[in-house]
């Protein structure tokens, strides 16, 4: 079986350079539990919320000292009682609980503990007060009861346990967690009654122990009985004898012994004997509070009792605040202390410091207007046990635990530390470990005892040193934005120039900023001297261009305000990008993006490459074959191109497009586009065609010759045969073994040339052997102007029938004539489908009645 979530105390062990530090383990991090809820004096309370308290107004309690609340693990109330009556968490009084024996104005006159290894019955203890002597009752509350809001059990309400006590009356857990222990002291005499609760209920068979101090009276009652949270003393107050009996318990036996009597101090302000009430220990068990009054006078008294003795303890009093009205003095979750004052609760913020350093804060809460009275909730000493801060070690230390616990009898520890291999777990109670590695580890302790097991956690905390440097020597800020300027280490804790203990602070000024860093290795102080700069504006310029042979510098910002860049090209270290004409293929767009304290800003920029105008096609010339040349534009990308007659007069002497050169002579061509303008002059001379044709393709028949001409005057020739004459001769019986050959000739004419071909073939199917030959033309040219402007085919033999088709060198047909007779002549007028034939050779087939005769002509304008 598990107890229930308790906060449970162990002893840690930090082993660096002289340092012992105790902590306490906490098995969840704000869980409150029975504590959560305070209700007290008239219909007052306080709720823990995070460890934060809080006023409640829902209280129907009138309790002028005696009172106490109960709340679930997860912090939800339970019930709250003044001794008198027992309320719900609805604030409705249980059916069967009023009319209980505890007086609401007895200094303790009411206190709660679960029953062990039960989950819904609670004993309730009361007290009675002044003289009344009804003595020291419990009754059982079940909360199955009135549809789970509990009830006091019929048959188990004021149950006499002891009669004749006083008003004091604390509980506390066993060490075993087999029960509880009830501590009360008899009203005559210096008796005190330990009482145990077990899993069979109440023993009524107490442990009696002696104290010092001793009544002989009814009406010496008052003042309260403190146990400390971690159950090694008790203190009880002796208000009518002005003393304070502390006493070292065993927790195992439940007895009290070694009594410590302390006089309390006198009034300051008022010659009378104080009367100390209220009293509660630090979480650390080494500080005693005391509040000592007399009527509204009273006090806060601090005694140190690290040193159990009597001489020692009493020369250690100092006193916190005197002149204030005082009353009970309770721990909370938080692990501050709490007492009454009216309408407020003061607050000890720091109960484990000497004198100042417990920072005593008066009217720390409100109580929306409602009275504390004397008395506040009478907890169960052990179920306060306050939180602490995570604890931190550095990288290398070592750490030592000590379960403080005699009644455990195993232990196993887990340090959340796979890396330390075997060492990650221990069954020893007081086991050393190091930390293989920085982080947060959850360290667990399961504790068995003897008829359960307990389970704890923490979180410890390993941590590098500081490390300089965080902080850089110049910082940039955006000026335009709330910054703040961090010094964050893993583990580190901050305090900065102006106070701040914050990781960040804001800036809001230029000059130096100095932090002190420190954790659980060192102290550094590191600094950083702060300006501010204005958001990125990147700028590179309009699209531009480059010349062949330049470079062109990209400069966008001043690189001392800028964190990170990054080109187009890759470079993420420079401010400035220098681009040659060899790396634009003919254009390339760049860009940048960078980024300072204000965030991102980026630009583009298209740089075109510019080629030095091309002159080197313009130069001395003859113009072969033209009486008029015509020189074409080169269409350079980017240049701009004219020609002109002179130098001079740019304006009136430029030719027009197209540049036709008619005349020789000297001509100047400019070029120019954005990176230069380059005139250049060359002497041009046109030189008069060579117009020569050898005629068209022929076919010869037997006896037949053809006659080839390229006469021209003042030239030169040179025949695809070798022969150098003007005029070639071919005959049917020349190329009776090739049977066709294609003859050319080249004519040169000074510094010009010319070649011209023709094919003469031989087809004897074609020969006409009835001397009935068609007259086929060789050329024709259709240009309208009166000469040979039709093609005509006839035959001289009347008798003969034939039809003509003439076909493009393609192969297609163009014209067909089916009607000529005799000596009809057949006519092509050069139109194709209403259109003019282009020039070139065309093949013409005519059917005659015995024969077909095939030939070509050429068609030229």
């Amino acid at each position: 079986m598990h107890l229930k979530n308790h906060n449970r105390v162990f002893l840690l062990v930090l082993k660096q350079i002289c340092f012992i530090l105790f902590v306490v383990f906490n098995s969840t991090t704000f869980a409150q539990g029975p504590a959560s809820n305070w209700y007290f004096g008239l219909r007052a309370g306080i709720r823990f919320d995070n460890l934060e308290p809080n006023t409640l107004l829902d209280s129907e309690m009138r309790a002028f000292e005696g009172c106490t609340s109960y709340s679930s693990e997860s912090g939800n109330l339970l019930f709250y009682s003044n001794g008198d009556t027992v309320w719900n968490r609805n604030h409705q009084p249980m059916p069967n609980g009023t009319g209980l024996q505890g007086h609401p104005s007895a200094t303790q006159s009411v206190a709660f503990c679960q029953l062990p290894n039960t989950n819904s019955k609670y004993f309730i203890f009361t007290t009675d007060g002044f003289d009344l002597n009804v003595g020291l009752r419990y009754s059982v509350i079940d909360m199955d009861l009135d549809g789970g809001l509990g009830d006091i059990v019929v048959g188990q309400k004021n149950i006499i346990v002891l009669d004749s006590v006083t008003e004091k009356l604390g509980i506390i857990e066993k060490c075993d967690k087999s029960g509880y222990w009830v501590i009360t002291n008899q009203t005559l005499g210096n008796t005190i009654f330990t009482y145990s609760i077990d899993s069979n209920g109440l023993d009524t068979n107490a442990n009696v122990s002696q104290g010092q101090i001793s009544y002989s009276s009814l009406g010496a009652k008052f003042g309260y009985l403190r146990i400390s949270s971690k159950g090694n003393y008790v203190a009880l107050c002796h208000e009518m004898k002005h003393k304070v009996e502390l006493f070292q318990f065993d927790n195992q036996t439940g007895l009290l012994s070694n009594p410590i009597v302390i006089q309390t101090p006198n009034l300051i302000n008022l010659p009378a004997q104080s009367k100390p009430y209220g009293a509660e220990f630090s979480p650390d068990e080494e500080i005693l509070y005391i509040t000592p009054r007399n009527g509204f006078e009273g006090y806060i008294a601090q005694y140190s009792i690290s040193i159990y003795d009597s001489t020692t303890i009493k020369a250690s009093e100092l006193i916190l605040k005197d002149s204030i009205w005082t009353g009970a003095l309770q721990l909370g979750p938080d692990g501050h202390i709490y007492g009454s004052s009216l309408y407020h609760l003061f607050e000890i913020e720091n109960p484990n410091g000497i004198g100042s350093a417990a920072n005593l804060i008066e009217s720390a809460v409100y109580l929306g207007g409602r009275p504390a009275y004397d008395g506040l909730p009478n907890f169960v000493a052990s179920d306060i046990v306050p939180p602490i801060p995570n604890i931190q070690i550095c990288i290398g230390d070592s750490i030592a635990f000590d379960y403080e616990q005699e009644c455990a009898i195993s232990y196993f520890w887990n340090f959340d530390d796979p890396g330390s291999g075997s060492s990650n777990t221990s069954s020893f109670s007081n086991p050393v470990h190091t930390f293989s590695d920085t982080g947060n580890f959850n360290v667990q302790l399961i504790v068995q005892y003897p008829t359960l097991s307990d389970t704890f956690s923490n979180i410890i905390t390993v941590v590098l040193p500081p490390a300089p440097g965080v902080l850089k020597d110049t910082t940039y800020l955006c000026s335009t934005q709330p910054t703040y300027l961090s010094a964050f280490q893993f583990g580190a804790e901050y305090t900065w120039e102006n106070g701040s203990d914050s990781s960040a602070i804001l800036v809001n000024d230029t000059g130096w900023y100095v932090c002190t860093i420190y954790n659980a290795c060192t102290t550094i102080i590191d600094s950083s001297f702060v300006r501010f700069v204005e958001p990125l504006n990147i700028d590179l310029g309009i699209d531009t261009f480059l010349c062949d042979s330049a470079i062109i510098a990209l400069n966008a910002f001043s690189a001392a305000n800028v964190e990170s860049v990054m080109w187009s090209t890759g470079d993420t270290a420079s401010a400035t990008l220098e681009i040659s004409h060899s790396e634009l293929e003919p254009f390339s767009v760049y860009w940048l993006t960078a980024t300072n304290a204000c965030g991102t800003s980026s630009d583009t920029i298209r740089i075109e490459f510019l080629a030095q105008p091309d002159v080197s096609w313009f130069s001395d010339s003859v113009l072969c074959d033209q009486l008029e040349a015509t020189i074409a534009n080169p269409q350079q990308d980017s240049v701009t191109y004219f020609i002109t007659y002179t130098t001079d007069d740019v304006l009136n002497d430029t030719l027009d497009e197209p540049w036709r050169i008619d005349t020789f002579g000297l001509y100047y061509l400019h070029a120019f586009n954005r990176c230069d303008t380059v005139v250049k002059r060359a002497f041009l001379s046109p030189f008069n065609a060579i117009d020569v044709s050898l005629g068209a393709d022929t076919v010869l028949c037997p006896g037949d010759s053809a006659v080839l001409n390229a006469f021209w005057p003042s030239s030169s020739y040179v025949w695809s045969d070798g022969s150098t004459d003007s005029i070639l001769v071919v005959s049917h019986d020349d190329l009776l073994g090739a049977g066709s050959e294609m003859y050319s000739v080249t004519i040169t004419n000074g510094a010009c040339q010319r070649t011209a071909s023709r094919s003469v073939s031989i087809e004897d199917l074609l020969c006409d052997t009835s001397n009935c030959k068609f007259s086929i033309p060789n050329v024709f040219s259709p240009n309208a102007d009166g000469i040979n402007d039709v093609l005509k085919i006839s035959n001289k033999c009347s008798s003969v029938s034939f039809s003509v088709d003439i076909y493009n060198r393609w192969g297609q047909l163009i014209f067909s004539d089916q009607r000529a007779q005799g000596n009809t002549t057949i006519k092509w007028d050069g139109y194709i489908n209403g259109a003019v034939a282009s020039e070139g050779t065309y093949f013409v087939i005519i059917q005659a009645d015995d024969r077909v005769q095939k030939g070509s002509f050429s068609v030229v304008r």
